[in-house]
């Protein structure tokens, strides 16, 4: 328990989640006359508890590989990366605790309906069970996506699943949440109910990080954004400031 306290204390005090400074990629392109470049290089990002960052930009492959390094996922070649005000080594990969990763739809359990999976992801909350469903099947249906909730995991879309995982992450201790799915489409209904997690995610101090190409999905879910052309962040920002300059 005092350790627990004392961990707590610790997240409430930190104010930079993400401090990545020069970062350059382990992997490369080879160009012509079998020159190289890395595929992420130079790359400087500041962000602060609280914010909710959109990464977008041309290459899918570039953004994904962005996030997971910012997860400690993938080890980098050169640069600084602090997360949650805790250095990393470059080459050793671990789950971090203050870290939710999502870079895959397949949490969700087959054989059980969304509220069963985000019940079972919230086992150790404490407090009554019947009132914990209550405020789960609430809040789903407060996202507008009621009618999932008693839906088998196997039968939803990878999008529906990805966000099903991220209402499971939203409820987590952890203050920094990945959303690494450059590659997937929502539609209107699945952006808005991002949008309205990232303002839960926001409302309770944390921070969200997602990955996309859907520029309305940033609009709508996010305060701040950087946009990725050939391995290097060409912008960063707020995306008021960014719609005002470029839009």
């Amino acid at each position: 328990m005092k350790h627990s306290l004392k961990q707590d204390t610790e997240d409430r005090q930190i104010d930079t989640i993400v401090l990545m400074e020069s970062i350059s990629s382990c992997e490369y392109f080879v160009l012509k006359n079998n020159e190289t470049r890395p595929v992420l290089e130079d790359i400087g990002l500041i962000i602060k508890k609280g914010e909710t960052w959109g990464i977008s930009g041309r290459s899918a492959y570039e953004m994904k590989l962005l996030l997971e390094i910012m997860a400690n996922i993938k080890p980098y070649n050169r640069g600084r990366c602090v997360l949650a005000e805790r250095g990393m080594l470059r080459r050793k990969r671990y789950i971090l605790r203050h870290v939710f990763y999502i870079g895959t739809s397949e949490m969700p359990y087959n054989n059980m309906n969304v509220l069963e999976f985000l019940m079972l992801a919230m086992k150790k909350r404490n407090g009554n069970i019947v009132e914990l469903q209550h405020q789960l099947f609430e809040f789903i249906i407060g996202l507008g996506l009621g009618y999932l909730s008693l839906t088998l995991n196997k039968t939803l879309t990878r999008e529906e699943r990805a966000v099903v995982t991220l209402i499971a992450a939203a409820h987590s201790d952890s203050i920094m949440i990945v959303f690494n799915f450059p590659e997937y489409e929502f539609d209107e209904v699945l952006i808005d109910a991002i949008q309205k997690i990232s303002v839960f995610i926001k409302e309770r101090g944390k921070s969200l990080i997602l990955c996309t190409k859907n520029s309305l999905l940033i609009e709508q879910a996010c305060n701040h954004t950087a946009i990725l052309a050939e391995g290097r962040i060409i912008y960063q920002g707020s995306v008021r400031d960014f719609c005002l300059s470029y839009d």
